[in-house]
């Protein structure tokens, strides 16, 4: 991870990301490479593409830190992933992400104590 990403800051984003950079995350996740490679899109194109795909997503916050970050995720805004990516990409990362909306800890209808009215 380069020195200078948002997520290597111990007093802010890394406490959320440090549960993903672990090796069997990590391994997954370069799964999806060649998938991606075949689209011409990027790892992060891909994740924001499947994203804004997901039936089980509300909205997709995507975090660009320069304005070529901000280009690559708008390139694939409206980008349709086939039936089998979706389905291949859900069976690398099943195990990492959660994709039944009643399991989101963050879902209001599955758990209203979460957001202190529970």
């Amino acid at each position: 991870m380069p020195n200078d990403s948002r997520a290597t800051h111990r007093t802010t984003l890394s406490q959320f990301v440090d549960r993903w950079l672990d090796p069997p995350v990590l391994a997954d996740v370069q799964q999806l490479g060649p998938i991606a490679s075949e689209l011409g899109l990027s790892l992060a194109q891909l994740a924001i593409a499947w994203v804004l795909q997901n039936g089980n997503v509300a909205s997709a916050i995507v975090g660009a830190s320069t304005p070529e970050h901000l280009k690559q995720a708008a390139a694939v805004s409206d980008t349709i992933l086939p039936v089998e990516v979706m389905t291949a990409v859900e069976r690398v990362m099943g195990r990492h992400a959660a994709t039944d909306p009643a399991a989101n800890p963050f879902n209001w209808a599955s758990a209203p104590e979460n957001f202190g009215r529970g």
